[in-house]
């Protein structure tokens, strides 16, 4: 690639395959769904693709499915689908995201997708129609935060590549022959060159489909590399020649830094993860997880946020198993995580009283406090903030087995993350659960590094260990070993839909750590 104009049909082509997935993604969860949307807002498979990535990033952060409905609903200047309609296919979006959605779609990457696909459909829209008019369209048709469209971050341009073009022709193009020659004679080395071989190769590996990013890394390595160099030799000659080269190969870095500053949030996050092997290795931690899951077959679907609605079967029938195989052993309260649509997922059931009235608090303000022990960090318990009167009633403890690969992944999916998905239910009067809320955990950056690190080291440990499709313990049969109130054992629906996953230890022990060695 040694122009801007390779560089810009690569990267027109690179996001057109986005699109296209994102698109027929759309179709095969709704089908239908192309002939349903309105006509008037540029082209269809980008609203398609953004429908899909903003409904994914939506249901991530625990919006109610009626919201959602009501956002798609607003796409139409004269509301002229009827509104069940919109909210039909919200739930069959909802349906497959809780599936297996595209990889595109993990929780991790989601906000930046979503980013990149509005600041692309802002750059193309404004070409096309104006800046007023799409400015309207966002605000009105898409419902987009003010602030977003306030802060700058949606002023991309349309062609941001247009002015590239390899490091040899820039030299070539704005240097004399004897800088040129001098500057790509550093490049030719036999092991200079083999080790930006190596390089490049191993960007292309995790940008796979992104050419255009290999190209842009790989033309700044090779001027990093110059810059330094030249540097050193113009240090030890007293400048000259060499202290051009090295201007030479600053300046092309400018201009690269340009070109990567005028891309969109998406590619720049997948720019910037390239040069970050941790960050990869961690990626390819949570792919081969991904993989055995979803292979292990589907995850019980998480509840839509329905405030007092009955609780599915399937989550009654664990509660009461356990309750069963308590006997008359006191209760404890009921937690579980899971990881349903790449999406950390916690839910738990608390006892009438106390407990139930500290869980309808918990987050109202979106204030939770973390309590971790930093010897084993996998162990996380969740409550209401020291200033809340209730704080010392109950704390709802998610424990993440360190000898569990499965569980070690889902706490690196919760680290990589970033926050998790909370269901709490209550015991109904009529018998059985009610979903009391679903609230949005987020969890703090420091409490992040610290689950994050420690699953990535105890799954590198294990790397020689067994391997096999299902993992430990999370996808076998026998007792699930989950605590339940004795009170909900009777009145309790029957059996659905089985548990796949179970807890391998007491969830909660009734007191929260008083050690010196706790983070909070």
């Amino acid at each position: 690639m040694e122009d801007g104009r390779e560089f810009s049909d690569t990267r027109e082509q690179w996001w057109w395959k986005v699109i296209e997935q994102l698109a027929a993604e759309l179709d095969e969860a709704c089908p239908g769904a192309k002939r349903f949307l309105p006509r008037d807002l540029g082209d269809l498979d980008l609203v398609r693709a953004m429908l899909m990535a903003r409904t994914a990033l939506r249901d991530q952060r625990v919006a109610a499915a009626t919201d959602i409905a009501n956002e798609l609903y607003s796409l139409w200047p004269d509301r002229e689908p009827p509104l069940e309609d919109c909210a039909g296919l919200v739930a069959d979006l909802l349906r497959h995201l809780h599936g297996e959605p595209s990889p595109s779609l993990r929780s991790w990457q989601a906000l930046d997708l979503w980013s990149g696909l509005l600041q692309l459909y802002a750059a193309r829209r404004a070409a096309e129609v104006g800046a007023l008019r799409t400015a309207r369209e966002l605000d009105e048709r898409w419902l987009l935060d003010p602030q977003a469209m306030n802060d700058g971050s949606l002023d991309r341009p349309l062609n941001p590549g247009a002015g590239w073009r390899s490091f040899a022709a820039h030299l070539r193009a704005t240097q004399r022959d004897n800088v040129t020659g001098a500057a790509l004679g550093l490049l030719e080395r036999a092991t200079i060159a083999q080790e930006l071989n190596r390089s490049v190769e191993s960007l292309g590996e995790h940008l796979g489909a992104g050419s255009h990013l290999a190209a842009l890394a790989g033309q700044a390595e090779a001027a990093k590399y110059v810059r330094r160099r030249a540097g050193e030799l113009s240090s030890g000659t007293g400048g000259g020649l060499w202290a051009v080269v090295s201007a030479a190969a600053a300046d092309y870095l400018m201009l690269s830094e340009g070109v990567r500053e005028g891309l969109t949030t998406y590619e720049q996050e997948l720019f910037r993860t390239a040069y970050e092997p941790e960050w990869r290795d961690r990626e390819g931690m949570l792919e081969a997880y991904l993989l055995r899951d979803a292979s292990a077959g589907p995850h019980p679907r998480p509840l839509l946020p329905d405030p007092q609605a009955p609780a599915p079967g399937w989550m009654t029938t664990m509660v009461q198993l356990r309750a069963e195989a308590t006997g008359g052993a006191k209760a404890k309260t009921f937690t579980w995580h899971s990881l349903p649509g790449h999406t950390p997922w916690w839910f738990c059931a608390v006892r009438p009283g106390p407990e139930e009235h500290m869980a309808a608090k918990l987050a109202h303000d979106g204030r939770v406090q973390f309590e971790v022990d930093k010897s084993t960090p996998g162990d996380l318990l969740v409550g209401l903030p020291d200033d809340e009167p209730e704080t010392f009633l109950h704390h709802l403890r998610f424990r993440y087995d360190e000898n569990d690969r499965d569980d070690l992944c889902r706490l690196l999916m919760l680290a990589t993350t970033g926050w998790a998905r909370l269901d709490i239910l209550a015991a109904r009067q009529a018998g059985g659960l009610r979903v009391l809320q679903t609230v949005r955990v987020d969890v703090p950056g420091e409490v992040r590094d610290l689950c994050g690190e420690y699953a990535y080291r105890r799954l590198e440990e294990m790397e020689g260990g067994h391997d096999s499709v299902t993992g430990g313990a999370g996808h076998s049969g026998g007792d699930p070993n989950l605590l339940a109130d004795e009170e909900w054992g009777e009145n309790l629906v029957t059996y659905e839909e089985p548990p796949r996953e179970r807890e391998a230890t007491p969830v909660f022990d009734g007191g929260l750590f008083q050690r010196d060695d706790m983070l909070f």
